[in-house]
């Protein structure tokens, strides 16, 4: 009886290991098929083509005092960097990071301890900023 059930088990675990194999495989070609876009129905990302030579990094300093920086590219392909734990600031570039805009003050005093994100359906930035070290109150700003 028991040999009975294991063969009955083993079937089971065969039929549900092959539904699961095609599943995948459909899953992997409506990815591989489907058009992807933002929640604004703009395409996510620039062309990946461009970027696939051979590797390069470039160094250069955005800011010279404090730590804790945050990189976000905007729905307009400016990249702005943020920065700070005394007080918060940002620089934008308009030309994907070779130069870079005057600093922008955005909250004085303030800790970016929450990161700063784009929001896609409006293209706004958001920036969380704490009153001092975390833990501590959070305020959103917001780009307009």
């Amino acid at each position: 009886m028991t040999s009975s059930r294991w063969s009955v088990r083993s079937s089971a675990l065969q039929i549900g290991l092959a539904c699961y194999r095609a599943c995948w495989r459909i899953w992997l070609f409506a990815v591989a098929t489907t058009a992807v876009t933002t929640a604004a129905g703009d395409a996510p990302e620039g062309q990946l083509q461009p970027l696939l030579g051979q590797p390069k990094f470039e160094m250069q300093q955005i800011f010279e005092d404090e730590r804790f920086p945050n990189i976000v590219v905007a729905r307009d392909g400016s990249v702005l960097a943020t920065w700070g734990s005394k007080r918060i600031r940002a620089r934008r570039s308009e030309d994907g990071g070779k130069t870079w805009g005057e600093e922008i003050t955005i909250a004085d005093p303030g800790f970016q301890g929450g990161g700063t994100t784009v929001d896609e359906t409006s293209g706004d930035v958001l920036v969380f900023v704490e009153d001092r070290h975390p833990p501590a109150p959070l305020t959103v700003y917001r780009s307009q």
